[in-house]
């Protein structure tokens, strides 16, 4: 297939092949330097200064990182003295060849060849061939040298002779306490260095001579450092990733007396030229190396050798640098050029997702030995097709993960060749460290190894459908030619996100071509307990043993084989013994690490060895801290372990640059190679890492390769060793974030004092990495985002924490878009505990709290936070410097964008400090039911989907996150309203229901029975208790009951007559059921029998009585509330036949009934009231007015404020009340629902007592019942807004409510500083003018001063109330009232007198009016309640045309060229009419749009089209081409999801604006039919107005229930030229918005955050809708 011609091997992998492997891509630029030192100071020093920081930054840029390995300097004592340098540099030169992303090695060659060493290890029969051949050339004193200097060591594989550590025989060689004998030994040192490189060389030669080895074979006695390297980088694969650099100083050879030229030439010790030394460089530069990627230098020698100062030497490092970076550049680009040309990037990030788990596994595997008995046991498990998991678990270090992938490699041996096996170690790498993005990678792997299409990413954002779609695969694809195996190592390393460990996700059932193994540990997180909850078979469940002796010794001699190495008999045994103290594959790991050092000539002291794990770490640390220094070592580990998710070896390198201690333990015998720049020499920590590779894992975090300790006990103890001490800790947090923050990367001076050296380096540099938030297009600093607010917390740096992070907006808005909302408020959350100054943690939780309550839109789009914040806290800023501070960043942003949006001026959203919390969004429809478990851990919602099907949302309540969403399908779409739902009492499953009913496992969302019934009922009222599911029916006289665990049926019993049972309950110990019919019918049904036992005739003449119905606590009584306002109380099994008590009072129908501890009935009703009933003897106690609609439901917030007699009521009036039933006060009113409440419960968890609200806005909202509605929303308290008008200037918004009076708003900052005590009906705004008309509900037409709120005039121009105001063609006011029209002459300095034109004929009241405005001959349209339309001449009043349409006209619009007339009807039609003269009133076209209200009408700029709002259907906005035949350009504009109620066109014609019952005002791009911007108001829009104040810049208002709304839009020019969002997918391309760079304030290092960064480093950022849902 074509991804196995892109991707090596790709199909073999997809299937779980571990064999021959391609090598795995990296992300980082890794790049050697090898040269001699003394003679490329110059060069080494300008490109640490110059080049490299600008190679590092263009890296970034590009999303990969940049690393210089330079082993020259650093180099301790104790790493000289074991002869370990050359080694090092070999090993890291592989290490780069191996994982760099281009560019590999460069060396660098003046005229000096170098240092030649002594090879550190002979193989024993070279060296005994070699010493052989010249011994009797040898003297006694030189034989005797070589055996003091080399001794065999057996333990190698095949033996070696290993050159001895210096201070082996001289033991002053370091002793600085005696600087004369250090000085003796060290010279005495070199003398024998010579001599045995005397005796070596000559041996070479005389085996080369003798024809024993060849001369290449002895070169290695010849050749210097800098040619082994060169060697080693050019040998074997990526040679074309070498660069070379040749500089000759010419006539350097005539100036040997200089002191300056032995630094520069290889010179002998009498003062001439060494030959052989030069004639080894000149074969390595033209034999060796050759014409590779090749760059020659010549300068010409200076008296100072190579002097920078002279023109031609700075010139040449000029020319050096700029090739050196140009050549680098071209490198990495045609390495980058690779990866573009990639045509699938999600299949290619997935390859090597599969290729890093499959790498691992092989890697894991090449080391196993034994252990066959528990490969037997748990494949025999996985062969016997149980379909149930195997689980593994077993205490750190037990070798868990080993087995894991000893069952994988082994799994095709009972699987089959064909098989398919899928693994992951968990937490190895970044896209299996989230249970996310580990399904979708494993999704996506089965999809290809079956060839199937790869699942949407619709399904793969959104949690909940990706494990069903999981489940659906497994349950679908695997079959018994093609079985699967699917293998997930260490549970527990995943993050908690979408509830990973409560293992969910996990099928605990599958067919018998699927097999699963999980491992675990069983106590971390709590996954193995949660596990045993749903998955109950013991079988399932296997514990890693401790390790028999003889299988501890067979590994050992296994990993042994694998390094070349063998152990004496003795050592061994010291290791068996040690082992059987502590039988756990970890502590041999770790034996084995150690006893692999052992020479064979070591003597052990068994005494000495560890045992037990902890110990055996400790002992490792010792052993670093003895080998690379007590300061460096525990430095070091204690970064690496207080990262929070890993560190790279940039940052480890980075911050021990930053780390003056290190550095004064670093530099204490000689100076940093350059004044200007101070950092750690790279060969320290590298040292340091090949010493603990074994114990480090690597994984991806932030888009780069990170490391970590692998097992959580080397991080417990180096947490112990390294960070225990609290000042110790907090100083290594404190120096990362200051590393993280920027303060010193290059560029920034940070002075440093070397003590030791006695020098003051003030100019010093650390050059570490740049820190910016965004380094660059679609590539974000991730790595900073996610580590940066954990180490300032845990530093206790508040100040700063609060500046750059929490009170950031560049920040908060950065880490948005990088990650998820989720993550962004883990910074808050890690933050609490830390924070001890109470004003910070006042504004912290305020600001924590507005992002909750903002949540639906920050997660929907990051780009709404600056107007979240402003509409939120605008009011607060005063009493808080930091939310002042970050509302200031906020402004300032808006301020500078360049790409459309719409922003609040004033807080016009509800802010943080009320009962409102979180709302939790994601249902397409109505929300009909809530529900809590009743462990509180989960809320479940349930809705009709966009097909008319079941869908319910499971959220944690710990986080308010969704972690599941299940869909049934229901057998006939459309609930309309209907839906039944239940919780079973262990919390376990859910019930869902209408005309089918599902039983779900709550816990995974998978359906474990579906029960079809008779399509014409409707199940209600479903219940469970006791194990049973019990439903009565509309539309039906049925009964029914089923068993929960397996859906069978107990009872279906079907009644007489025809009356339906809405209610339904279980009573006396689960044996009968009581059925209430809707005609008060009542019967008691025996579950064993199936009959009935008892029963209540229905109550006659009422066949739909019962409203609502409850039964008593002791089941004794059933009571129900009826249409008629009564509540019949009856005794169940009681004689009479009459209820035992009537309750009167409500004047509606009962709606919802509740009985409280003191046997007391609570009742709501449509009259809109709640009333309180003693039960025992029918008495009102308490009437609970204050609802303005019917109740809806109410529920108990138990032990509220130590008072169990609280409720909750939602009521048609979008409110919810909080009641004290025991004194019938209201409590408290929770406002923020833009529609009616639905359904209402409580939760009481992890954040304390929470009422839960459903409504018909579609979301689910958590309140806070006691907490008093915040005072700060500017809006009309007496009652719903019902028309607003913008002044012309921009400056006054005026605006009337029913029942209210008319306000003057100053636009500005939102205040409201005129109330005109007049209920105005209809306003208009006087153009040019500051003056505002109003008619009133008394005929009265009004003008008022907007600046004073003064009245000019008023006059009495009808006799009923006024229901229009419009101007006419000449400025003239028309006037509608009652059956009349009426058009005025008006002026500011006199009232209006008389009519100068009157339209009468109309029967009914004028609702709208629409005026042509022509020259001459203009016309006016009215509009009546009955559908009546009429057509007046402008001048006389005639009545040209009358037209009835039969059905209310609820909208006119007249186009622009006045030629066409258009009407938009309560039926769902809209009409165009002809104006012109000749063809007055005619219909030219005629569309029947939708089966409600046409809302509102506006006609295109040049007439084209008719833009119609509905009220009603999937899609509320429709731009009809009227004039086409057919189809034509017609479309719908799709981004509103409930009612459009005001459209209008934008002053210029191109943009228009809308707003909708779904409370977002929208702003279109006409011509394309584009979503540019949107704001969400979180109350409906019924009422909008908009005025332009500047060159694309407009002044939105709008009236809400909840507040008023003063937006800014603006919209760039090329705006209507560019692709925008829409809420169906259509985005803005960000390329094409020129963002401008606000200031801001952030560190120095930051840069702004504009349209343009939406990626992440190594991958884009998470999808977001563009468009500024604000």
């Amino acid at each position: 297939m074509a991804e196995d011609e892109e991707f090596p091997a790709f199909m073999p992998i997809v299937c779980g092949q571990i064999d021959d492997l391609p090598t795995q891509a990296s992300n980082a630029v890794r790049i050697f330097i090898s040269s001699t030192f003394t003679d490329t100071v110059q060069e080494r020093n300008k490109l640490t200064k110059e080049v490299f920081p600008d190679l590092r930054r263009y890296c970034q840029g590009r999303g990969v990182e940049f690393e210089v390995v330079d082993m020259r300097w650093g180099v301790r004592d104790t790493a000289t003295s074991d002869h370990l340098t050359s080694e090092l540099c070999l090993q890291e030169i592989q290490h780069c060849k191996r994982i760099s992303l281009g560019p590999s090695f460069v060396a660098i060659l003046g005229n000096k060849y170098g240092y030649r060493p002594i090879p550190s290890t002979i193989p024993s029969e070279e060296y005994e061939t070699l010493l052989g051949l010249v011994r009797q050339q040898l003297t006694a004193d030189e034989q005797q040298l070589m055996d003091d200097w080399f001794r065999q060591d057996a333990n190698a594989v095949p033996p070696v002779h290993v050159l001895q550590p210096i201070t082996t025989n001289l033991k002053d060689y370091y002793n600085e306490d005696e600087p004369e004998k250090r000085k003796q030994d060290r010279t005495l040192w070199w003398e024998i260095f010579k001599k045995l490189q005397c005796i070596l060389r000559k041996a070479a030669d005389c085996a080369v001579e003798a024809g024993v080895y060849s001369k290449e074979d002895m070169h290695k006695y010849h050749f210097s450092v800098t040619e082994d390297e060169v060697r080693q980088a050019i040998g074997g694969s990526g040679s074309d990733n070498n660069l070379f650099f040749f500089r000759d100083i010419q006539g350097i050879e005539n100036h040997l007396e200089s002191p300056i030229t032995p630094k520069m030439l290889d010179v002998t010790e009498n003062g001439t030229i060494d030959t052989e030394a030069q004639r080894l460089l000149q074969n390595l530069k033209t034999e060796v190396i050759g014409k590779g990627k090749l760059h020659r230098f010549s300068i010409q020698w200076s008296p100072n050798g190579f002097d920078p100062s002279i023109t031609e030497h700075a010139k040449y490092l000029d020319d050096f640098c700029e090739t050196f970076r140009r050549s680098m550049k071209e490198m990495i680009d045609r390495s980058l050029e690779k990866r573009s040309k990639v045509q699938n990037h999600a299949t290619a990030q997935l390859y090597e997702e599969m290729l890093h788990h499959a790498s691992f596994c092989a890697k894991k595997c090449s080391v196993i030995r034994g252990r066959e008995d528990i490969l037997k046991e748990t494949t025999d498990y996985l062969s016997r097709h149980t379909g149930k998991p195997l689980v593994v678990h077993g205490v750190s270090g037990s070798g868990k993960t080993t087995i894991m992938a000893m069952i994988a490699k082994h799994a095709r041996q009972w699987l089959g060749d064909s098989g398919v096996v899928i693994f992951r170690f968990l937490g190895t790498s970044v896209s299996s460290s989230s249970i996310q993005e580990t399904l979708s990678s494993v999704c996506r792997q089965i999809c290809y190894a079956y060839g199937v299409e790869q699942p949407s990413a619709d399904i793969l954002e959104d949690f909940t459908k990706l494990v069903q779609h999981f489940r659906h695969l497994l349950n679908t694809l695997p079959n018994s030619e093609k079985p699967l195996f699917l293998l997930l190592d260490s549970v527990d390393q995943l993050i908690s996100q979408n509830d990973a460990h409560s293992m969910h996700w996990l099928p605990k059932n599958f067919h018998k071509n699927v097999h699963i193994a999980v491992s675990m540990l069983p106590k971390l997180y709590g996954c193995l307990d949660k596990l045993k909850e749903t998955l109950l078979d013991e079988e399932c469940y296997f514990e890693t043993q401790l390790l028999p002796r003889d299988t501890g010794v067979e590994i050992v001699h296994g990993w042994l084989e694998e390094m070349k190495r063998t152990l004496t008999e003795k050592q061994m045994d010291a290791v068996t013994n040690a082992f059987q103290k502590c039988p756990r594959p970890i502590f041999l790991k770790l034996l084995c690490e150690k006893c692999s050092k052992w020479r064979s000539y070591d003597e052990i002291d068994e005494s000495q060895l560890p045992s037990d794990v902890r110990i055996a770490i400790t002992s490792l640390f010792e052993d670093l801290e003895r080998k690379h220094g007590p300061i460096l070592v525990s430095h070091a580990l204690g970064y690496l372990t207080a990262a929070k998710n890993g560190r790279t070896q940039v940052e480890l390198e980075d911050v021990l640059s930053c780390d003056d201690e290190v550095l004064n333990d670093v530099y204490q015998y000689w100076d940093p190679p350059d004044e200007t720049v101070v950092r750690i020499p790279a060969s320290l920590w590298k040292r340091i890492y090949y010493d603990i590779k074994e114990v480090i894992a690597e994984r991806q975090a932030g888009g780069k390769t990170v490391i970590a300790w692998y097992h959580r006990q080397f991080w417990e103890a180096a947490q112990d060793r390294y960070l225990s001490s609290g000042a110790i800790k907090k100083k290594r947090h404190q120096l990362l974030a200051k590393m993280f923050l920027g303060e010193f990367s290059k560029g920034t001076i940070t002075p440093i004092t070397l003590t030791a050296r006695g020098k003051a380096f003030d100019n010093a540099d650390r050059h570490t990495s740049l820190q910016p938030l965004v380094f660059g297009d679609d590539v974000f600093n991730l790595r900073k985002l996610q580590e940066l607010p954990y180490h300032l917390a845990e530093a206790s740096m508040d100040d700063v924490l609060a500046d750059q992070v929490l009170f950031n907006f560049n920040w908060l808005l950065t880490k948005l878009r990088a990650f998820s909302f989720l993550e962004l408020m883990s910074d808050f959350q890690n933050t609490s505990d830390e924070v001890r100054e109470p004003q910070f943690t006042v504004e912290m939780n305020k600001l924590e709290e507005m992002m909750y309550l903002a949540s639906s839109n920050l997660k929907s789009d990051p780009f709404t936070l600056a107007g979240q914040l402003i509409g939120r806290l605008s009011d607060t800023r005063q009493d808080f410097h930091k939310l002042d501070k970050l509302l200031n960043q906020a402004k300032n942003w808006v301020d500078g964008i360049s790409m459309p949006l719409m922003s609040p001026r004033s807080t016009c959203l509800m802010p943080p400090g009320g009962p409102m919390r979180v709302t939790l969004a994601g249902h397409p429809t109505r929300v009909l039911k809530v529900a809590c478990t009743r462990s509180n851990k989960y809320l479940v919602s349930a809705c009709e989907d966009s097909q008319g099907h079941i869908m319910a949302n499971v959220w944690d309540s710990a986080t308010w996150e969704v972690i599941q969403t299940i869909h049934m399908n229901n057998s006939v779409p459309n609930l309309k309203g209907h839906l039944a739902m239940a919780i079973s009492n262990d919390d376990r499953y859910l019930i869902l229901a209408h005309r089918s009913l599902g039983i779900f496992d709550l816990t995974n969302g998978e359906c474990l029975n579906k029960i079809e019934i008779d399509n014409s009922l409707i199940l209600t009222d479903v219940k469970t208790t006791d194990g049973l599911i019990m439903a009565g029916s509309m539309n039906g006289n049925r009964v029914y009951v089923w068993n929960i665990t397996d859906g069978s049926n107990i009872l279906q019993l079907e009644l007489p007559g025809t009356s339906s049972i809405p209610h339904v309950f279980l009573c006396n110990a689960s044996s009968h059921v009581v059925a209430v019919r809707a005609d008060a019918n009542i019967h008691i049904i025996d579950l064993e029998t199936k009959r009935t036992i008892w029963e209540c005739p229905a109550t006659k003449g009422n066949s739909d009585l019962v409203t609502s119905s409850i039964l008593t606590s002791d089941e004794q009584e059933i009571i129900a509330g009826c249409s008629d306002g009564v509540i019949r109380v009856w005794q169940l099994e009681h004689d009479s036949e009459q209820p035992r008590l009537l309750l009167t009072g409500h004047k509606k129908s009962v709606t919802k009934l509740l009985i409280n501890s003191k046997y007391q009935l609570i009742s709501g009703s449509l009259d809109a009231t709640l009333r309180v009933w003693e039960l025992s003897n029918g008495s009102a106690l308490f009437t609970l007015s204050g609802h303005d609609g019917a109740i809806t439901c109410m529920t108990f917030i138990p032990n509220c404020d130590d008072n169990d007699e609280m409720i909750v009521s939602g009521s048609k009036d979008d409110k919810l009340k909080v009641w004290n039933t025991a004194t019938g006060t209201l409590m408290n009113t929770l406002e923020g629902h833009s529609s009616w409440i639905s359904d209402v419960t409580v939760v009481d968890g992890t954040h304390g007592m929470r009422v839960i609200s459903a409504c018909n806005d579609k979301t689910v909202k958590i309140w806070l019942p006691t907490q008093v509605m915040p005072s700060s929303l500017s809006r009309h308290d007496e009652g719903p807004p019902r028309c607003i008008a913008v002044a012309t200037s921009g400056r006054y918004v005026t605006t009337s409510a029913l029942k209210g009076v008319t306000k003057v708003w100053n636009a500005n900052d939102g205040r409201c500083f005129h109330d005109i005590k007049i209920e105005s009906k209809c306003l208009l705004t006087w153009p040019g003018k500051d003056y505002i008309l109003g008619g009133d509900s008394k005929g009265q037409i009004h003008c008022w001063n907007l600046l004073n709120g003064e009245e000019v005039w008023s006059y009495i121009a009808h006799t009923n109330p006024i229901t229009h105001l419009c101007w006419g063609a000449s400025m003239e006011l028309i006037s509608a009232g009652g059956s009349e029209a009426k058009l005025w002459n008006v002026s500011l300095s006199e009232p209006i007198t008389s009519p100068q034109v009157v339209f009468a004929g109309h029967d009914d009241d004028i609702t709208t009016v629409a005026v042509t405005k022509k020259e001459e001959s203009n016309l006016v349209v009215t509009a009546c309640k009955k559908g009546v339309q009429k057509i007046w001449s402008y001048d006389s009043g005639e009545c040209c045309q009358t037209v009835s349409l039969n059905t209310k006209i609820e909208c006119l619009a007249i186009s622009r060229n006045n030629r066409y007339l258009a009407t938009g009807s309560k039926d769902g039609t809209v009409a165009v009419w002809c104006l012109e003269a000749e063809r007055i009133g005619r219909q030219i076209s005629t569309s029947h749009l939708s089966d409600d209200t046409v809302v509102c009408l506006v006609f295109t700029m040049d007439d084209k089209h008719l833009i119609c709002g509905l009220f009603r259907g999937k899609k509320q906005l429709y731009m009809w081409d009227f004039q086409a035949q057919g189809q034509g350009s017609s479309r719908y504009l799709e981004g509103h999801h409930h009612a459009v109620q005001v459209a209008k066109l934008l002053s210029n014609g191109e943009y228009l604006l809308t707003s909708s019952r779904d409370c977002t005002l929208k702003i279109w791009h006409v011509a394309s039919g584009k979503l540019v911007t949107s704001f969400d108001c979180q109350s409906q829009i019924k009422f909008c107005d908009v005025v332009e104040i500047g060159e694309h810049h407009w002044l939105v208002a709008a009236a809400t229930k909840m507040a008023m709304v003063f937006l800014d839009a603006t919209l760039t020019k090329q705006a209507g030229h560019k692709s925008f969002a829409s809420g169906n997918g259509n985005t803005i391309k960000m390329e094409d918005v020129s963002a401008s760079e606000p200031k801001h304030v952030t560190d120095k290092n930051d840069t702004v955050t504009s349209a343009k960064e939406t990626g992440r480093i190594g991958q884009r950022a998470p999808r977001s809708k563009a468009c500024k849902l604000f």
